[in-house]
């Protein structure tokens, strides 16, 4: 037990260039010792079982409610000052980084080996009076949350050393308690070790996650430990949103993606390909993970709900979510206020403004094409209309992206309102602090129908892994070990889809039904693709930042201007336009540096690490 506070002593200090309150409340809740939890019992013990995840980081973390979204070219952030924008002009260093994570996700590493630690004979240390058959049924219930918490906090933990490795390639690997006379934290390990450990742990963690939380505590004549059979009541739902096993197999296919991408793959090893392929595979032919290989048919809908329970793995749900978190304050209209137009009273505090460089990605429905060619010329081939720049579009653009003249959100009294973002418009670019930068306003993970002069509330949460991901991560790996059309055999066993397939289901499904991908297509053209599949389905999901360092292009596509566009009425009633593209700022990517983050320097100074390359 001394050792696990030394670990706790040595990496409050090392969290120490974090905000000082933040540090010591942390330090407060991670550093309870088997006394501190045995306070409260069983209670005690799971209570400091669940305490990881609010390691889980919120998309809005970057100060002013900023999305990293906004740090590449999917958006802007109206609120000019705002960190966030360090990133695209250049001026983050090792001294101010705006997505500065290492301490917090130390932190949360922390705290699992604090439970783990805490918990190793918790048969023992919660043992009741079990000759009632309700005290029996209470003590095997708790007996085997515990018992899955252990499994959880491992899953845990390999998520927040990936969270890490990431954004800063190799950093040290905790896993064992520190000696009693550390005084620092040991060297940083490589990339491939990191990559490696994570597995390790997904697969340490995955025989003792739950199959499913939905329905888990069903009463039984004899429970047993981790047979989900020792409820005191039916049906129980309250564990809904703590990882299964489900989760931990998502990951590991995320985890080997990264670990094959250019980045961490310079030499491109197509055995680390053959890799996530394979736990690609292997999720898809999986039996049990047959209630989430479903893609929900309401593409907004996925992210906002009336059900909180559908927004949380949940078998049976078909909603295809994997692993989610629940927003701070998901039953208010913040997030509402902060991005709706400003013409909304209340609305337009910290908006995101999607970029007109996202809105290209978008295909035409009926063709399947982009409707400009790649040297920035309309591509006449394609179906697309200057004049109706929206029209006849990917349906997913107008579910992810309020454009002039819709109808979104509604004005005092509930009637709807049309956003009014053309030039004079109550809406307009610049017309006042908080008004879009770009014309546009996030529409995706909001409740579009609101009053937000009244108290009507949103239910929503972040949805960290969902079937779709799988899939495209799937198919890029098919791409790169096999190419776009094979369907080789795989540990043994057929492969279910190509790599053409499996990104045509997401195009097909309810709802979207973009024109198939034809079997004709190149290695080089599926590749293409795949990334513009991703940068569609999976905008503003935090996918973006971090697929365009890891494909080695982000020196492409954050070196060039950021753009808007620019609606101007052409009649007195303002209801038609002409659309002009316009610049909203030049953005900086330094392809020397930026492609990792730098290690904090404070940590350089403690703990003597060697820099990333660059900084």
């Amino acid at each position: 037990m001394k050792n696990i506070k030394k670990i706790l002593i040595v990496l409050v200090a090392f969290a120490g260039f974090a905000c000082e309150d933040s540090v010591l409340d942390t330090y407060i809740k991670t550093r309870q010792d088997l006394d501190d939890v045995l306070y409260n019992g069983s209670a005690g013990i799971i209570g400091n079982g669940v305490a990881a995840y609010a390691y889980l980081r919120d998309w809005t973390d970057l100060g002013s409610n900023a999305m990293l979204a906004s740090a590449c070219d999917e958006a802007d952030f109206a609120v000019r000052g705002a960190t966030v924008q360090q990133f695209n002009t250049g001026g983050w260093n090792k001294f101010n980084n705006p997505d500065e994570v290492m301490a917090l996700y130390y932190r949360g590493i922390v705290q699992t080996f604090n439970f783990l630690e805490n918990s190793k004979n918790y048969e023992k240390l919660i043992a009741i009076d079990t000759l009632t058959v309700q005290s029996k049924r209470t003590y095997i219930k708790d007996c085997d949350d515990i018992f899955r918490l252990r499994a959880e906090n491992r899953f845990l933990r390999a998520y927040f050393y990936f969270e890490l490795v990431k954004r800063y390639g190799g950093v040290p690997i905790l896993d064992r308690v520190l000696p009693i006379d550390a005084t620092n934290l040991p060297p940083r390990n490589s990339t491939e070790e990191c990559f490696a450990y994570i597995i390790s742990e997904l697969d340490a963690a995955y025989p003792d996650l739950a199959d499913s939380w939905f329905g888990y505590d069903i009463p039984a004549v004899n429970p047993t430990i981790g047979s989900g059979k020792g409820g005191v009541t039916p049906a129980e739902t309250s564990r809904l949103g703590r990882a299964e096993k489900v989760a931990a197999k998502a990951l590991k296919l995320r985890v080997l993606l990264y670990a094959a991408s250019p980045l961490f793959n310079p030499t491109n090893n197509i055995s680390k390909w053959d890799a996530a392929a394979a736990a690609g595979h292997d999720f898809l032919i999986d039996a049990t993970l047959e209630p989430w290989r479903y893609l929900w048919t309401s593409y907004q809908g996925l992210f906002y709900q009336t059900d909180t329970k559908l927004l949380t793995s949940q078998a049976g749900s078909k909603s295809g979510i994997i692993f989610s978190k629940p927003a701070p304050n998901y039953k208010t209209n913040t997030f509402e206020k902060w991005n709706y137009p400003i013409g909304i009273p209340g609305g337009g505090t910290a908006i995101t403004a999607p970029s007109q460089n996202l809105v290209d990605a978008y295909e035409m429905k009926t063709s399947g094409l982009l409707p400009y060619n790649a040297d920035g010329t309309v591509n006449t081939t394609s179906g697309y209309n200057v004049d109706a720049p929206y029209d006849n579009r990917d349906p997913r653009l107008k579910l992810t992206i309020g454009v002039n003249g819709d109808i979104y959100g509604k004005a005092v009294g509930g009637v709807d309102r049309k956003i009014q973002c053309y030039v004079g418009g109550a809406d307009a670019i610049g017309v006042k602090l908080g008004a879009t930068t770009t014309g546009y306003h996030l529409k995706k993970m909001m409740a579009t129908n609101f009053d937000i002069s009244a108290a009507t509330t949103a239910v929503r949460s972040l949805v960290l892994m969902r079937y779709a991901e799988v899939l495209l991560n799937y198919a890029e790996a098919m791409n790169e070990a096999y190419g776009p059309t094979a369907k080789p055999t795989i540990n043994s066993n057929p492969t279910k889809y190509s790599a053409v397939e499996a990104v045509n289901l997401v195009r097909a499904r309810t709802g979207v039904a973009m024109p198939a991908i034809a079997f004709t297509v190149s290695q080089a053209e599926m590749r293409t693709r795949i990334q513009n599949e991703r940068r569609v389905e999976m905008a503003f999901e935090e996918q973006r930042f971090f697929d365009v360092r890891r494909w080695k292009i982000a020196e492409i596509t954050e070196n060039v201007p950021l753009m808007g566009m620019l609606a101007t009425p052409t009649d007195a009633t303002n209801t038609a336009f002409t659309y002009t593209k316009f610049k909203v700022e030049d953005r900086v990517f330094d392809k020397n540096k930026m492609y990792l983050y730098p290690i904090p320097e404070s940590q350089i100074s403690i703990n003597g690490w060697i820099q990333n390359e660059g900084w």
